[in-house]
């Protein structure tokens, strides 16, 4: 590929991934303690089930790519060695940079990815958890959830992979939906405290991935 293209597809996808850390932000800058209120769900068990989730993950992903190593590939592929996330590859990419200014970039970057993530979190849980109570439509949403990833560059073999935890998170939509109805409280509150929970698993799982990658980076610098 020419590398003024290249460099222009990654312009291009920094820009991108600024504007949707940005954006959950601004759209949220009078709710900031929803990132308080997500945080202090966090707790040791959650952290624990998030590692198990993390692992079927790769798991699934490791076995998929012995199959063929087309799963392995992802748009992303086209712009970044190795692929990737499109929301944050470009950015960490920053890291290998000559100029200091430039590399601390990814950190700023990282900060305000890690206070936008319950938001964006929040939006995903609403768009494919709410309502959502029977196992025939929680394995459709679960398959979309997953595969919808795939829009962002990641490999094929983690979109599918991905399925998983959209399924554990419906899990404890589910779960926790049903242990509020049973306290004979209104469907809506019981609803909105099951989207609480699971956008909080979600956050985690999301941040426990960028604290990773970040680690990586940081590494290979």
């Amino acid at each position: 590929m020419n590398v003024w293209l290249t460099l222009a597809i990654q312009i291009f996808a920094i820009g991108i991934a600024l504007f949707n850390v940005v954006k959950a932000l601004y759209d949220n800058r009078n709710n900031f303690s929803f990132i308080i209120l997500v945080w202090k769900r966090f707790r040791l068990l959650m952290f624990i089930q998030i590692l198990g989730i993390i692992a079927l993950i790769y798991f699934t992903y490791a076995v998929l790519i012995t199959l063929t190593p087309y799963f392995g590939y992802g748009w992303a592929n086209l712009i970044a060695k190795g692929g990737g996330n499109i929301l944050i590859t470009p950015v960490f990419s920053a890291f290998n940079s000559t100029l200091y200014i430039v590399r601390s970039l990814p950190s700023l970057f990282i900060f305000a990815f890690l206070l936008s993530l319950p938001f964006m979190a929040r939006l995903e849980e609403n768009i494919f958890r709410r309502g959502v109570h029977t196992w025939k439509e929680i394995t459709w949403r679960s398959i979309v959830f997953g595969l919808m990833h795939l829009i962002i560059g990641i490999p094929v073999g983690i979109g599918i992979a991905l399925i998983i935890p959209g399924f554990f998170f419906a899990y404890i939509y589910r779960k926790t939906y049903l242990k509020q109805v049973s306290k004979n409280i209104t469907q809506k509150l019981a609803r909105n405290e099951a989207i609480l929970e699971s956008t909080a698993y979600h956050t985690m799982m999301n941040t426990i991935f960028i604290i990773y990658v970040l680690i990586i980076c940081i590494i290979n610098i």
